[in-house]
């Protein structure tokens, strides 16, 4: 036979308290937006990711797309500054294949310089996907750091639009604490809280 069930005890004291999560965002850029517009040869002309300047429509390559809805032919015309984080995970999609033996590749920018993080679409085993994707390779940036991607089409690849993204698992910079100093100009001495 069991007895009664003695009163609740005191509560615990409380846990230590957990580290901060890291934070993720998806930053998207590209140039999808610019199909609903009608076409025109002034406005496309740099729009169009193509390795035939002289085809209907006409396009360029390389060309620089930034964050959001642009695209220019210009290094660093489209670049973003951001805050300090890890970009990953990049993932490309363009309205076309690159046509037979021809290729798009893309790599991401830091500064306007290369970084590892690149996807081709149209090479073996797969030429008429119209995506890549680099699921390895990271680079981080630091704060101000600037942020774009850089499309390559070879010759005489079909005209293409683009839409790419990363994901950016942002970072705190490491600092050094300001040193406190007492009355007197002498440093201050700090002693642990008694647990």
């Amino acid at each position: 036979m069991q007895g009664a069930t003695g009163p609740t005890g005191p509560a615990g004291p409380s846990g230590v308290n957990g580290t901060n999560g890291t934070q993720s965002f998806l930053l998207v850029g590209g140039n999808l937006g610019a199909t609903v517009q009608g076409y025109n040869y002034s406005t496309y002309f740099n729009e169009f990711l193509l390795g035939n300047v002289s085809s209907t429509p006409p396009g360029n390559s390389p060309l620089y797309y930034g964050p959001g809805n642009g695209v220019d032919a210009i290094n660093n015309s489209e670049a973003v500054p951001i805050d300090a984080g890890t970009a990953s995970q990049l993932f490309v999609q363009t309205s076309s294949v690159p046509g037979d033996g021809e290729s798009y590749t893309f790599d991401l920018l830091i500064n306007g310089n290369p970084t590892p993080v690149t996807c081709t679409i149209g090479l073996p085993p797969n030429p008429a996907l119209t995506q890549c994707k680099d699921p390895v390779d990271t680079q981080a940036y630091n704060a101000g750091d600037t942020i774009e991607l850089e499309g390559t089409a070879s010759c005489c690849s079909n005209p293409t639009n683009v839409m790419w993204s990363v994901v950016i698992t942002q970072t705190t910079p490491v600092s050094a604490p300001m040193p406190l100093v007492a009355k007197g100009g002498a440093p201050a001495v700090i002693t642990a809280p008694v647990q």
